[in-house]
C-alpha cells in the first residue's frame, strides 16, 4: 500500500589507494564513507548501530553521526601490506582472501562469505589475517591463512590448494573454522559451450568430529553465453543446517534487508536447506543492459524476485535501477512480503 513506503538515500563514497612504499612491498587501502537519512532511518532508531557491523579484531569503522534521520559512517575494509618475492608473496592485514568458485554461493569462502544481495557492495568484506601463497608452478598454487578471532572459538585457520588437470581447475581445503574442523574442495571448466563450476565444505565439532555428522553445504553452477548477448546461469545451494524457523526477520520465513544483514558464514550462507538460483543478462546495446534474478526456496515458496537495468550514461558515469521483492506462502496465500526499489547514480573516477 502506497501508506506503508518509505524512503531512504544513501550516499555512498569509496575511495581505494594503493603505493609501493619499499621494494617488493606494497600498501593497499580501501575505505567507504556512507551517509543514510530518510524515513527509513528515522523508523529505525538502532540503525546506526546495525550498519556499523565492524566485526574485526581491531576496529577500523567510526561512526560519526548517528542521529534520528542521519547516520554518517566510516569503515575501512582494506588495510593490508604485500610482500612478493619470486615465487611466493605474503599479505598480512584487513583483506579479501576469495577462496570461492560459485558467482552466487560460496561455501569454500572461510573467510569472507558475503551476501549476494547486497549488490552495492562490489568489493565484498574483508578479513584480518595473514596470508602466504606460493607459486610453484603456473598451474598450481598453495595458500595458508590465519585470521585471529575475538574469542577462543572464533578463529580461523585453513590451507587450500588448486592446481589444473584436464582442463578444469580443482581446489581441496582443510582446516579450522570457529567451533570445528573443516574439508572442502571445487571444481571449475567447461563442458562443451557450458560452464561447470561448483564446490562444498563439510564442518565437524572440532571436539568431537568422529561423534557427529557434522554440517554439509554445498553449490553447484552452470552457465551459458548465447548470441543476441545473452547469457543464462542457475545455481543450486544445500546447507544440512537448514532451519527455515531462524530465518531472517524475527522466525519468518525470508529474507532481511541485505544492507542491513549482520555477516553470513561459509556454514550458513542462507537459512534453508534448499535454495535454487537463476539469472539471465542481456545487452540491449554497448551502454544499456538487463539482468534478472530469482532465489526459490521450496521451504514456503520463499521466493526472490531481483532485477536490474543498467545504463552507462557516460565514462565512469553509470545509473542502475534495481528492485527486489520478497515473496512467501504463509499457508493461506502466497503474497509478497516486502518491496524495495532502488535508484543508483555512480561515478567513478
Amino acid at each position: 500500500a502506497i501508506d506503508q513506503l518509505t524512503t531512504n538515500e544513501l550516499i555512498h563514497h569509496r575511495l581505494n589507494l594503493s603505493s609501493d612504499i619499499a621494494p617488493r612491498t606494497t600498501l593497499r587501502v580501501g575505505m567507504n564513507n556512507r551517509f543514510f537519512y530518510g524515513e527509513a532511518v528515522k523508523l529505525q532508531p538502532e540503525f546506526g548501530t546495525i550498519v556499523d557491523t565492524d566485526t574485526g579484531n581491531v576496529r577500523m569503522s567510526i561512526l560519526w553521526v548517528d542521529e534520528p534521520g542521519a547516520v554518517l559512517l566510516t569503515t575501512f575494509d582494506r588495510a593490508v601490506l604485500r610482500y612478493a618475492r619470486d615465487k611466493w608473496e605474503a599479505h598480512i592485514g584487513r583483506q579479501r582472501i576469495n577462496w570461492g568458485i560459485n558467482n552466487v554461493w560460496n561455501p569454500n569462502d572461510l573467510f569472507n562469505a558475503f551476501n549476494f544481495l547486497d549488490f552495492d557492495y562490489e568489493e565484498r568484506p574483508g578479513s584480518d589475517a595473514v596470508r602466504v601463497v606460493l607459486n610453484p608452478a603456473v598451474d598450481h598454487t598453495v595458500e595458508a591463512a590465519y585470521a585471529l578471532g575475538t574469542g577462543p572459538d572464533d578463529h580461523i585457520a585453513a590451507g587450500l590448494y588448486r592446481f589444473n588437470r584436464s582442463r578444469f581447475d580443482y581446489q581441496a581445503l582443510a582446516g579450522l573454522y570457529r567451533t570445528d574442523l573443516v574439508v572442502g574442495g571445487g571444481w571449475a571448466g567447461h563442458i562443451r559451450d557450458a560452464g561447470f563450476k561448483g564446490e562444498a565444505s563439510w564442518f565437524l565439532p572440532k571436539d568431537k568430529p568422529l561423534d557427529s555428522t557434522g554440517v554439509f553445504t554445498g553449490s553447484v553452477m552452470v552457465d551459458r553465453t548465447f548470441g543476441g548477448d545473452w547469457y543464462l546461469s542457475a545455481s543450486y545451494l544445500y546447507n544440512s543446517l537448514g532451519d527455515p524457523a531462524s530465518a531472517p526477520g524475527g522466525g519468518s520465513p525470508g529474507f532481511s534487508n541485505p544492507v542491513l544483514s549482520l555477516p553470513l558464514s561459509a556454514k550458513r550462507l542462507l537459512p534453508f536447506e534448499h535454495t535454487f538460483f537463476a539469472g539471465a543478462n542481456k545487452a540491449f546495446s554497448p551502454i544499456t543492459g538487463m539482468n534478472v534474478a530469482v532465489l526459490y526456496s521450496p521451504h514456503l515458496s520463499t521466493t526472490v524476485l531481483f532485477p536490474t537495468f543498467t545504463w552507462n550514461v557516460a565514462s565512469g558515469f553509470d545509473l542502475d535501477l534495481t528492485v527486489q521483492s520478497f515473496w512467501n506462502d504463509d499457508g493461506r496465500s502466497w503474497n509478497v512480503r516486502g518491496n524495495a526499489a532502488y535508484l543508483r547514480i555512480r561515478w567513478s573516477y
